[in-house]
């Protein structure tokens, strides 16, 4: 006998990342990981299933390791990265921010999030 489902919509499935790292979320589908995002780090496009924002997609970011999962944004993936490779952040984010180069960086990342 099935548990009954806490918030509706589909029930969860295995997604294995990069590295090995599981996701158990409804209706996740890998992406191609945006410029500036870690090496090894993966993008899941999920969508709303319930509530107001219901269709709509959202993009996410879990670390090779496992350890950082939904993170909602690249910069807080670099972020998190380095502070795990005892990198400097700050530095990191402004390496990120010059691969951006300017409104086409912007553009881009933009595009990515409206597929």
């Amino acid at each position: 006998q099935e548990a009954p489902q806490e918030r509706g919509g589909p029930s969860p499935k295995q997604v294995t990342l990069q590295g090995g790292a599981l996701c158990s979320e409804p209706n996740p589908q890998e992406v191609p990981a945006p410029k500036g995002l870690p090496p090894g780090w993966t993008a899941l496009k999920r969508q709303h299933v319930t509530g107001e924002r219901a269709g709509q997609t959202y993009i996410r970011f879990y670390s090779p390791d496992g350890v950082h999962k939904h993170v909602p944004s690249v910069r807080m993936a670099v972020r998190k990265d380095a502070e795990d490779r005892g990198l400097d952040p700050e530095k990191e984010l402004q390496k990120l921010e010059k691969a951006r180069t300017g409104n086409e960086g912007c553009a881009e990342l933009t595009a990515f999030f409206r597929k």
